[in-house]
């Protein structure tokens, strides 16, 4: 069987639930800005991700309103998070201010129909205008797409020490 194009699948995960030196991507969180940058600074792992929930507004509503209106049928779970309530050019801004210390983002919506038409066309067209984020290629692996180096081929090295033997 070929190798795939990316030679082994990206490892993203949280620095303590996977070893860290097998991480290609870390997940990183943290309730406000200021953790999200520590968090980031004590990784060693190539790329860094910061997990960000957004409850956006919408024409419908303001994130404010929506939370709350999901509240009042459950409590909205705190996962220790950076989150944000509010407009989409404020999303924008903290991401951009956040990216000295990080690689990139994943977004965790609030309820997915209602933010990702937000998220698609006022977010992410911002974010590709300020240059936060470039756009994947068309063609491009996952590895490629972050800047990892495709990493040697474990199962020909452990060939060619049998070989040697």
């Amino acid at each position: 069987m070929p190798r795939p194009p990316q030679g082994q699948l990206v490892v993203l995960g949280r620095p303590g639930a996977v070893p860290e030196e097998q991480l290609d991507v870390a997940l990183v969180d943290g309730p406000d800005v200021t953790a999200v940058r520590a968090a980031a600074r004590a990784v060693t792992a190539p790329r860094v991700l910061a997990e960000i929930e957004v409850a956006l507004d919408t024409p419908e509503a303001t994130g404010a309103e929506r939370v709350a209106a999901l509240e009042r049928h459950a409590p909205r779970p705190d996962h220790g998070r950076l989150r944000h309530t509010g407009p989409a050019a404020e999303l924008v801004a903290l991401i951009e201010d956040l990216a000295d210390s990080i690689d990139g983002v994943r977004l965790r919506p609030l309820v997915l129909d209602e933010d990702l038409p937000v998220l698609s066309r006022l977010v992410l067209p911002d974010l590709f205008d300020r240059r936060v984020a470039a756009r994947p290629l068309p063609g491009t692996t996952l590895r490629s797409t972050q800047g990892l180096e495709r990493p040697a081929n474990r199962f020909a090295a452990a060939g060619t020490r049998e070989e040697n033997r």
